[in-house]
């Protein structure tokens, strides 16, 4: 990925009623607590990789990586949720999902907007259907909704066995 100072792309992915509540960092905004993504290159005259999501979850952790307490606030933001039951989460962790959706914006050229989408995850954790609800740009839709389908998921646990649940993904795109 690309940063200019002067086209700096920021991405902030906010999950109401999702799962996962994420936010990217302006360049001149200060630090948040979390774990981050960091660019893969660095920004024009710098050798220091700064980070462009940052979020209360590891993006380098699975499910069952997650401490308790992150699993449980990760289930908290599901209703109605037993305590033994899991909510589905991308086999791989968080960053190849939101580093493949982050690129599919470029390459869609998104200046500003809205992506939200909901991923049902079926009992074996292939992601069965996608359901774009809004966003800024058609060609973004199709991207994120072909990286979706694409993405292997942990399946979701009710009552002890696999079952399918969706996957709420929303990411807000700015350009500064």
């Amino acid at each position: 990925m690309m940063v200019h100072r002067t086209d700096t792309l920021r991405l902030a992915l906010a999950m109401a009623c999702a799962p996962v509540l994420s936010t990217a960092i302006a360049q001149d905004a200060p630090p948040r607590p979390g774990f981050g993504v960091k660019a893969d290159e660095a920004d024009t005259g710098s050798n220091l990789k700064r980070s462009v999501i940052l979020g209360p979850l590891p993006y380098d952790k699975t499910y069952a990586e997650l401490s308790a307490e992150q699993q449980r606030m990760l289930k908290s933001r599901y209703v109605q949720m037993a305590e033994s039951d899991e909510p589905p989460f991308p086999a791989d962790g968080l960053g190849p999902l939101h580093k493949a959706i982050l690129r599919a914006s470029e390459i869609a050229r998104v200046g500003t907007g809205k992506l939200e989408m909901e991923i049902l995850v079926d009992a074996s954790g292939a992601a069965s259907r996608v359901e774009v609800l809004q966003s800024p740009d058609a060609k973004l839709s199709q991207y994120a909704g072909n990286i979706a389908m694409l993405t292997k998921f942990k399946p979701a646990i009710c009552n002890g066995k696999p079952c399918a649940m969706g996957f709420p993904v929303s990411i807000v795109f700015e350009r500064r």
